[in-house]
């Protein structure tokens, strides 16, 4: 008798946390659902890295609303876009920020990125990852958290509880810089080497960054919006020491887009107002140094000033 009313207790206890586990995921899951990458009345969203999170103020760029997130790799831009699209009609234009260095093998730490952006990313992501060989312990461990273990009741509550308090970490938005550092070559040699090796070897190009661009251009293509895919300004110092080989790689995917446009400052855009893809490169933009924050991002004049630049290409004036 007193071991039945164990076996009763504990079974009472554990249909207890499965019930607790499956209420709090789907709360969560409702949640996740209803996060807006951008307000309802933004016709052009900002997405990519700390360029774009520099680079382009909102503020003179006309019904636009910047998402973009310090060291934003293109996957994970992929998803935010494509959680944009599902929760908003408004959007017309998808301006994506890419450098030399973002089909790059990973720059910054993945346990971080994870953090981020784990809760809009599905199992494609991990597959996608695990097929191009870039599935570190950090993408591993957080792929058991969300996918494997919450199988297992105790887990699974845990990891629920956890989540109903973080927030969307992923979100970001313009961020003003003042001042300038050019000058300083500790600041150079430092974006150099981040961006373009590890340790003393290149980087090598990621082929998982490379699908992912794709994925964005044609995902853009299928929901009608047009996709501006922008090179940002750079100082002149920084631009002779990226690696030729980064270079190449990155004109030959530009290259395959449907239209490669290089303009000039304002330069009106040719042809009829039917393109779904537009490259525009400001790589090599001649910009005054107080107009730069270091040497691959722009100051708030910077920006202001850019901005202004874009705002005139997207919106037509």
């Amino acid at each position: 008798m007193r071991l039945f009313k164990q076996i009763l207790l504990f079974s009472l206890v554990l249909l207890s946390l499965g019930f607790a586990s499956i209420s709090l995921r789907a709360r969560i899951a409702r949640s996740n659902a209803a996060i807006e990458i951008c307000s309802p009345a933004t016709k052009t969203l900002i997405l990519g890295d700390s360029h774009a999170r520099t680079a382009l103020n909102p503020e003179f760029i006309h019904s636009s609303y910047s998402s973009a997130q310090k060291a934003e790799e293109l996957e994970y831009s992929y998803y935010k876009l494509k959680h944009a699209l599902n929760t908003s009609d408004s959007l017309e234009n998808v301006i994506l920020t890419v450098s030399y260095f973002n089909f790059n093998s990973p720059v910054d730490g993945e346990a971080e990125m994870m953090n981020r952006y784990h809760r809009i990313v599905d199992e494609g992501f991990y597959e996608a990852k695990r097929a191009h060989g870039e599935c570190s312990a950090a993408i591993c461990f957080r792929h058991l958290m969300d996918y494997k273990l919450p199988a297992y009741i105790p887990f699974g509550l845990v990891n629920a509880i956890v989540e109903t308090k973080a927030g969307p970490m992923f979100l970001g938005g313009y961020e003003l810089r003042m001042g300038s550092m050019i000058g300083q070559s500790r600041a150079l040699d430092g974006a150099i080497q981040r961006h373009y090796y590890q340790g003393n070897s290149r980087r090598e190009v990621s082929a998982l960054r490379t699908d992912y661009f794709t994925k964005i251009v044609r995902l853009c293509k299928q929901k009608g919006v047009r996709l501006w895919v922008i090179n940002t300004p750079m100082h002149p110092d920084y631009r002779a020491e990226v690696p030729m080989e980064t270079t190449k790689h990155y004109q030959k995917i530009m290259a395959e887009g449907e239209q490669n446009i290089v303009p000039q400052r304002g330069q009106e855009l040719p042809g009829e107002d039917q393109t779904d893809f537009i490259f525009l490169d400001y790589g090599a933009l001649h910009l005054p140094d107080t107009f730069f924050f270091d040497y691959d991002h722009l100051n708030g004049e910077g920006a202001r000033f850019f901005s202004q630049i874009i705002d005139q290409l997207v919106n037509r004036k």
